[in-house]
């Protein structure tokens, strides 16, 4: 099935409905407390203690560890979901802009590594992100930012590109790439009620910033 996609900006895309299993996706998530999947942690800005809402981390390889059958199931189908259509957005990203294809499948197969750790994100009422690049001193090598929206059923939440002047209100499923640099400063509106659920990765093209060490872990 061929992708509905929508340019509401040169370089902003908006894939239309990829994610299709966004209910079960989110239930899954909401039951599950593992390797796999965490629990639920406060999520606050970088180097801040503003905070946005809260954030759970999932990571394809715990998979495995986890004991029940059934919540293997869950977090495999939930992870496989989300990894797929995202790549497969991104290859579409790169065709529509003639992005080199040799830098693309490699930041595509990070999105794909069952090392890559991605982050759930959950807005609560009141919650949101002020304006802002994904691309700064510390991100300085981001290329372009992967936004997924699970739900709809929430009030307010838009999505707003403040120099493009675009106010967008996703619907449940829908995903986002546009460019991680200063010329699209961002932000998440204020949830007015609901809770609303997406996920945010971003993709570079530089493998120097990928070695091993990076998937190694550390500390207690």
């Amino acid at each position: 099935m061929s992708l509905v996609i929508e340019r509401p900006e040169t370089n902003i895309v908006y894939f239309k409905g990829v994610i299709k299993n966004y209910q079960e996706i989110i239930d899954a998530i909401e039951s599950l407390s593992n390797d796999a999947v965490s629990d639920w942690r406060p999520w606050n800005g970088h180097g801040s203690s503003t905070r946005y809402g809260d954030i759970k981390d999932v990571r394809k390889d715990k998979i495995v560890e986890i004991n029940s059958d059934k919540d293997r199931a869950k977090a495999a189908f939930a992870i496989n979901c989300l990894t797929n259509k995202m790549s497969e957005c991104a290859i579409e990203y790169a065709d529509i802009f003639n992005i080199d294809r040799d830098a693309l499948y490699y930041a595509v197969s990070l999105l794909t590594d069952p090392r890559t750790t991605m982050g759930i994100n959950k807005y609560d009422e009141g919650a949101f992100m002020g304006s802002h690049v994904d691309f700064n001193e510390d991100n300085y090598y981001l290329a372009y930012t992967i936004v997924v929206y699970l739900n709809d059923d929430y009030e307010g939440g838009e999505l707003y590109f403040r120099l493009q002047n675009l106010n967008i209100k996703p619907q449940a499923g829908d995903l986002f790439i546009f460019p991680s640099n200063f010329m699209y400063p961002h932000q998440a509106k204020k949830v007015v009620s609901g809770t609303k659920y997406s996920i945010v990765t971003m993709l570079d093209y530089s493998a120097k910033f990928h070695t091993q060490e990076m998937f190694i872990e550390t500390g207690d």
